[in-house]
């Protein structure tokens, strides 16, 4: 009986001494984890990093700071303040969480409580950039411009590589609010040497503009004066036979254009204002295809982080030709831009819009019941054109582009991939399909600027068209083809233009292209020139 006594108290030693051993090898494991998981986070490799941390587990203090820090690296601040909140309550020794709490909930909008945890983080972390960053930000937000601007340039004293160019330019606004004018212009000079080509570029050239000028509105416009020469102004197709008095279809043309806007709204995070575009031309012989064209526009900025930007525009617009109504447009575009610096930007958007036409097609007259027709030309008995023909309806255009800064080549490349889709109210013009285009700005010596722009698509319409597949050569009577209508289009131009001054340019430009349709109405190409002289009132400076 005392063997077995003894028998069970030494396997419940050896069993605890195990256990504890095995606590002590997992705490080890866990440490090494850790350790390796916050260098892929201080690497930006955030994904490796919190997988590591699901390993170790949501009680381990450590892994769960780690936690927080990604996810206001992955700007998810909601997310990251519970897990910071989690981590301080698991160990309240931990340093750094009230500076990453004071930024996550700035950014979430909790003015306040990013105070608030921004001065609970003194004592630790007032040798770090980032905590001067946010404490200038912060000033700012409070009106304390001089006070902001401090401590905005004491965040880039600290730690350039890690602030800039943001300190730069908020520190730009800070003393430009502060009414120290050279010091803010040298802010936002010093953000477009560190960052060129990039959206911090753009809004401190802005903002540097709008100092000079007194602070007032950003504003921008031009206008363009033209001679154009057109080989097909009335989109002659194959076979269409015209009318004496419109000739080949051939003239010239005065053209015009205006285009200006103006910035209504600057918030750190907000901007948004109105464009208006006038277009209107003048043919030599041809008059009856005069047109008149202006469009208004309005759009909304949201600066989701720090090259991150979503924009919201309207535009409405209306045509006259020959002086009637033509066309009525509304269109809406939501689009997001993100800025990759030297790796170009990149531009996603979904276009809608809503086309109204004027004008009425007409109902060709009906052949007879025995095949004939008593007019210059028939169509099939039964079938109502006008109806058919109603191009009135709803588009969608989602794209996708890229523009690529080639410096070597002093360049930029800009490709893209748009999926049109049209339902429109008569059958003749529902189509979807792919388009790809590609497009490059060069700049040349002596002030010269050279651009071209090339573009494919296939367009693929659900049903066959109420037009003849080709126009009947001796009977005035046709028949619809069997076969959806498709047209394959290619676009292509080239334009130079040469900087006289700061405000003047003239320039050329060549355009071609080519609508090869199933259905000869449809089915023509197109070419033309032009020379055009331009005023900039101001350069636009919107991305």
């Amino acid at each position: 009986m005392r063997r077995n006594v003894w028998g069970w108290v030494a396997t419940t030693l050896i069993g605890v001494v195990l256990a504890g051993g095995s606590a002590v090898l997992a705490s080890e494991v866990d440490d090494v984890r850790l350790v390796r998981a916050n260098a892929l986070a201080g690497a930006g490799r955030c994904a490796e990093a919190l997988e590591l941390a699901d390993e170790i587990g949501s009680g381990n203090a450590g892994a769960q700071h780690l936690r927080g820090r990604c996810h206001l690296q992955r700007a998810r601040y909601a997310e990251a303040i519970n897990a910071l909140e989690s981590a301080r309550g698991l160990d309240t020794s931990l340093t750094g969480i009230d500076l990453d709490l004071a930024m996550a909930r700035y950014h979430l909008g909790d003015l306040s409580g990013a105070r608030q945890a921004l001065d609970a983080a003194t004592a630790s972390s007032a040798d770090r950039a980032e905590y001067h960053l946010y404490n200038g930000l912060l000033l700012l937000q409070a009106t304390d411009s001089a006070g902001a601007a401090r401590s905005l340039d004491r965040a880039r004293q600290l730690s350039p590589e890690s602030v800039e160019p943001t300190a730069s330019y908020y520190a730009g606004l800070a003393w430009a609010g502060a009414d120290e004018a050279d010091k803010a212009a040298a802010a936002f000079r010093r953000v477009r040497e560190l960052a060129p080509g990039t959206v911090w570029a753009t809004e401190a050239e802005r903002a540097e503009k709008r100092l000079a000028g007194g602070g007032g509105p950003s504003s921008w416009g031009w206008a363009r004066l033209g001679v154009e020469w057109d080989d097909n102004v009335v989109l002659r197709g194959e076979g269409v036979r015209l009318p004496s008095e419109i000739g080949n279809g051939d003239d010239g043309r005065v053209v015009w254009v205006l285009h200006g806007g103006t910035e209504l709204l600057r918030t750190e995070d907000w901007s948004g204002g109105a464009t208006f575009t006038y277009y209107g031309s003048s043919h030599f012989q041809l008059d009856e295809f005069d047109e008149h064209y202006p469009v208004l526009g309005l759009w909304l900025d949201r600066r989701l982080g720090e090259s991150t930007t979503f924009r919201l525009r309207y535009d409405f617009g209306y045509a006259w030709i020959d002086n009637d109504p033509f066309l009525l447009s509304h269109e809406l575009t939501p689009a997001l831009f993100h800025d990759w610096g030297d790796a170009g930007r990149t531009k996603a958007y979904v276009s809608l819009y809503k086309y109204d036409y004027k004008f009425r097609p007409f109902d060709e007259f009906d052949a007879t019941s025995a095949g004939g027709c008593n007019f210059l030309s028939c169509g099939p008995r039964g079938v109502n054109e006008a109806t058919l023909r109603n191009r009135d309806g709803w588009g969608t255009v989602t794209g996708l582009e890229h523009l690529w800064r080639l410096g070597a080549l002093e360049s930029e490349l800009t490709t893209g991939v748009r999926w049109h889709d049209f339902e429109a109210r008569g059958t003749e013009y529902d189509y979807s399909g792919p388009e790809l285009w590609l497009a490059t700005e060069t700049q040349l010596p002596w002030d010269l600027e050279f651009r071209t722009v090339v573009s494919w698509s296939d367009l693929d319409y659900d049903n066959p068209s109420t037009y003849p597949v080709r126009l009947p050569l001796i009977s005035p009577v046709f028949a619809p083809g069997t076969s959806d209508k498709d047209e394959e289009r290619w676009r292509a131009a080239a334009e130079l233009e040469w900087f006289l001054a700061d405000r003047w340019s003239l320039m050329g430009r060549y355009t071609w292209s080519d609508n090869d349709s199933n259905v000869g109405v449809f089915d023509y190409s197109r070419w033309g020139f032009g020379m055009y002289v331009t005023y900039r009132f101001e350069r636009p400076l919107t991305p």
